[in-house]
């Protein structure tokens, strides 16, 4: 048996449109005629039907467009907000978990699936001017309540956001840019810090992460000074409940407060790197951080630095720590031996 001639089997590239009209400039009209004849028997009679090839013999002019798939339609913005509200209203009262008469057995389940087409619509109405204003605001409180669920449980799920299908960060982004729209610089910036660090999260998120998020749009000097302006006046505010109904927990409420003086002094923190302003940031670190043990004030700041800083300024804030004797754990001793010697920082992006 003869071996077949690949190069034969091969098929030609055929001719591009622009090709094809050249081609053809140069016949004359008994050949057009042939051509056109013999084009037509090779079209098989199901595709002349759908794409009207007898319409364009019979009139050549009109040329037919291939129907354009249609737009997805926005949602009606005020039925997609009230949807948002029944919905977070449901979960707050825990009517996705626990047997109620709201929220039938077989949709509890289906939680995610609402959150999910709601998120998606709000982010389509966002995009509408008109609408802008209303979609933000829903989005922010989706936003909150799923921000809730990572402490109070809400829905049968191990990880809200995931199961929803958007990562905390890039949900948190998108409520942030929409409200930057909105938003007077100010009151932007106010909102967004305290959105990011006073929220709950989940298991794979850091309040860090969130505020690398907010200096997104943080984008000049004047937007990252007014924001440590923001940080100080924040501070000195009594932190907001999540709910009004929440239980009451001194010890809670202690640490709350606590940790969030902490994320503002981290967040002021990051917008004085961010001006490059490194020993400013170590001194604003140091004076407002809350933690009883200076070690492990240390050890927080010395792993910012090593993410934002140089090496230099590592090892600076580390024997600045050691002449007020502070004892660092073995850890930093090592990096700060390795450093010493002309290292750098290991990458442990990975």
């Amino acid at each position: 048996m003869k071996k077949r001639n690949k190069k034969a089997n091969e098929r030609s590239p055929g001719l591009k449109i622009g090709d094809v009209r050249k081609t053809i400039e140069g016949y004359d009209e008994e050949q057009l005629r042939l051509l056109i004849a013999e084009l037509y028997k090779l079209v098989p009679r199901r595709v002349r039907d759908e794409q009207q090839v007898d319409a364009l013999v019979q009139n050549p002019r009109s040329r037919i467009e291939r129907p354009r798939p249609a737009r997805k339609a926005v949602p009606d913005i005020a039925d997609l907000c009230a949807e948002a509200d029944i919905f977070i209203e449901d979960a707050y009262a825990q009517n996705y978990l626990a047997p109620n008469s709201y929220v039938p057995k077989h949709k509890r389940p289906k939680w995610r699936f609402i959150a999910r087409r709601i998120y998606k619509g709000l982010m389509q109405a966002g995009e509408d001017h008109e609408e802008l204003c209303l979609a933000a605001g829903s989005l922010e409180d989706l936003y909150r309540l799923l921000c809730y669920a990572c402490s109070y449980v809400l829905f049968s799920a191990y990880d809200v956001f995931q199961s929803v299908g958007v990562s905390q960060e890039e949900f948190f982004r998108q409520v942030v840019r929409l409200k930057s729209k909105i938003e007077p610089p100010r009151e932007f910036a106010r909102n967004a810090i305290q959105l990011a660090a006073e929220q709950p999260l989940n298991r794979y998120t850091l309040h860090e992460t969130l505020m690398e998020v907010v200096l997104e749009f943080f984008s000049t000097t004047d937007m990252k000074e007014m924001a440590i302006d923001l940080c100080n006046d924040l501070r000195n505010e009594k932190p907001p409940k999540q709910k009004e109904d929440s239980w009451s927990d001194p010890s809670r409420e202690a640490y709350e407060t606590t940790k969030r003086r902490n994320n503002l002094a981290t967040m002021g923190f990051l917008c004085l790197i961010r001006l490059t302003e490194f020993d400013r940031a170590v001194e604003y670190f140091q004076r407002h951080y809350s933690e009883r043990n200076p070690e492990i004030a240390l050890y927080v700041c010395l792993r910012l630095l090593q993410q934002h800083a140089s090496p230099e300024i590592w090892i600076r804030t580390y024997e600045g720590a050691l002449q007020n004797g502070v004892t660092p754990r073995q850890e930093l001793r090592e990096i700060y031996a390795a450093l010493r010697k002309g290292g750098h920082f290991a990458d442990d992006s990975g």
